[in-house]
């Protein structure tokens, strides 16, 4: 994901800084290196664009999104320590104070529930615009052919062409999501079905 926004976006910037978190070519995707890169977003100017991806292993705990770092640890009860896991509000406070356009992609399980309807709210306030490899109720499938999770694999293809369905060399957030929910919905047979929310005006290109 990161190599092709840099090959695809990269050309409408001066600059990009593309930063990897994983288990495995990145920085450790501990609580720490997250949070830490969470609070670099705000250095982002008007004119620039965020762009936030989360694949990995997401839970609800009650009414609460938690995003599980690969530290994530329980006490004795259980119970997930607050400091080893990422909750939606973590991510949400951040990206809402940044400036610029931002788009948060989450293909977790359960990424639907990342945002209720307040968290919606926050989302329209803010213009954010918010793509999820779920609904609250159902699980992210994964295909060990495709080597992604399918909702990844959907975007993946969108934003290196299959997405620009007006042929005009370019991908828009809205184009991206259409197209990204029908591939999943088809290659799921319909029981893996992606959340999407876009302001109203808001589908900025972003990929060429």
């Amino acid at each position: 994901m990161r190599d092709i926004l840099i090959e695809r976006a990269g050309p409408l910037y001066s600059a990009v800084d593309g930063r990897l978190f994983a288990t495995e070519g990145g920085l450790p995707p501990t609580a720490e290196n997250i949070r830490a890169a969470l609070k670099d977003l705000n250095k982002a100017g008007p004119r620039d664009t965020i762009v936030v991806f989360l694949a990995g292993h997401g839970i609800n705990e009650g009414p609460n999104y938690l995003f599980l770092p690969t530290d994530a640890a329980a006490d004795d009860l259980g119970k997930l320590e607050p400091s080893t896991v990422i909750s939606w509000r973590d991510i949400n406070d951040i990206i809402e104070s940044s400036h610029g356009q931002r788009i948060l992609l989450v293909d977790t399980c359960h990424a639907g529930n990342a945002y209720n309807s307040r968290l919606i709210k926050d989302a329209a306030d803010e213009k954010i615009a918010v793509l999820a490899a779920t609904d609250a109720e159902t699980l992210a499938k994964e295909e060990p052919e495709l080597g992604h999770g399918v909702f990844t694999y959907s975007l993946l293809k969108g934003l290196a062409g299959l997405a620009d369905t007006d042929h005009d060399g370019r991908v828009e957030v809205g184009e991206l999501s259409k197209f990204s929910v029908e591939r999943v919905v088809k290659m799921t047979r319909g029981t893996q079905t992606p959340t999407v929310y876009i302001s109203s005006g808001r589908s900025f290109v972003l990929a060429r």
